[in-house]
């Protein structure tokens, strides 16, 4: 019952993105953006998670595909707006964003500075900002 249940859910959500990519307007940009998005980022995992670490008990490389899975709210945040023509700064910078609202890993251990100091609060920032000017 949960494999014809699992199919009809499946087909269920394929004609709504059929539906979505045909009707919406620019519909077929933003599929097209979000399978991109969704191949950057599942498929590594799939990869990485269950052929090699969960064939081979490498617990490293398992938590390496976890990980990438988890970044599908950064390429999608980051690839849709480049599809619809939007400035490559502001795509870059709501990828981020969309990633940390969905992540159990805070953007402040993501972020590598050369310097050590580095603590992520917008007031530090405006602080360093303003004595670079």
């Amino acid at each position: 019952m949960q494999i014809i249940l699992g199919v009809l859910v499946l087909l269920a959500v394929i004609a709504v993105m059929t539906l979505f990519t045909f009707k919406a307007p620019k519909g077929k940009k933003a599929v097209s953006a979000l399978s991109g998005a969704a191949c950057a980022t599942f498929l590594p995992q799939a990869f990485l998670s269950y052929a090699i670490g969960g064939v081979f008990h490498i617990d490293f490389v398992k938590q390496i595909g976890d990980t990438m899975g988890s970044m599908g709210g950064l390429a999608a945040g980051s690839l849709v707006p480049l599809a619809f023509g939007i400035s490559p700064v502001f795509s870059i910078l709501l990828g981020p964003e969309l990633f940390t609202r969905n992540s159990k890993i805070p953007i402040k251990h993501m972020i590598q500075v050369l310097d050590g100091d580095f603590t992520f609060s917008p007031f530090k920032c405006r602080k360093r900002a303003s004595a670079l000017v």
